[in-house]
């Protein structure tokens, strides 16, 4: 019993030791310094982990950027070729709607002289038609009263000659008379004949009746057919001019919606080439 109570003596006295030493200074700084190496570990721990983190993003921003670039260089030369190719169509597209301007004035340029030309024609028209119109009537009405009245031949050409004065067209027939009368040889059977009776004087006239009315149709023929030719050619020539009008407005539309598409691409490219720098720095 004696020895129980001893050890438990000592027992006491060494839990009171080992207490009153936790206690000191030195014990203090140890578990201080043994706190601060647990700390620095946790710490050195999320700094490799932060580390790691980085080196990965690097990494990939590297391999990104690398393929950004890969990818600029790729979109610059494309764009270049692309506004290379598109300013060669627009050049030529130019090229062909000055052409077509060229083409459209001269045929809007001939349509005018050909009509200038028509009115000038028609107006020549009028006044020979009307000039042969009047010299049918005239030589019609000289006929009639030959034909009442036996006159001989002066008589006869005196009619004339105050015809000439009073009826429009007349004066033709009188030239185209003494034209005629001036052709026949004189002493033959048919002028002596023609000398003596108004007969003769009526028979030159029927014959210059006809003639001046083949020659009005002949006037007459060959108007309707230059008006022909002329309607011809305006309907040949306005259906060029509305094709190429039509050609000139498409390839005038397609031009602007390749500007529209030039100088988008030229912002792209701009972008694209500052952005490609920026990468590169």
């Amino acid at each position: 019993m004696a020895r129980f109570g001893a050890a438990a003596a000592a027992a006491a006295c060494l839990l009171a030791f080992v207490q009153s030493a936790s206690n000191t200074p030195v014990h203090q700084v140890i578990q201080m310094l043994t706190e601060m190496k647990s700390k620095g570990k946790i710490s050195m721990e999320a700094e490799k982990k932060t580390m790691a983190t980085y080196t990965e993003w690097v990494d990939d921003r590297v391999t990104e950027l690398g393929f950004e670039i890969k990818t600029a260089s790729s979109d610059v030369e494309e764009l270049s070729a692309f506004l290379d190719k598109t300013q060669s169509t627009i050049d030529g597209l130019e090229s062909e709607l000055g052409k077509l301007d060229a083409n459209i004035a001269q045929l809007e340029g001939d349509q005018k002289t050909a009509t200038a030309q028509r009115e000038s024609e028609t107006n020549e028209f009028v006044t020979a038609q009307q000039d042969y119109s009047e010299s049918v009537d005239a030589l019609a009405a000289a006929i009639q009263v030959l034909k009442a009245q036996n006159y001989d031949r002066p008589q006869a050409e005196m009619m004339l000659q105050k015809m000439a004065i009073k009826t429009r067209g007349m004066r033709r027939v009188l030239a185209a008379f003494i034209e005629e009368t001036g052709k026949r040889q004189p002493g033959a059977p048919e002028v002596a004949a023609y000398e003596s009776q108004t007969g003769g004087v009526i028979e030159v006239l029927e014959n210059l009746l006809v003639k001046f009315k083949d020659e009005l149709k002949s006037v007459e023929e060959a108007e309707a057919n230059a008006a022909h030719a002329y309607d011809m050619e305006m309907l040949h020539t306005g259906n060029l001019i509305k094709q190429l009008t039509a050609d000139h407005e498409e390839k005038g539309v397609r031009k602007g919606e390749l500007l529209g598409e030039l100088a988008q691409a030229k912002g792209q490219l701009t972008t694209t080439k500052a952005d490609l720098a920026e990468d590169k720095k």
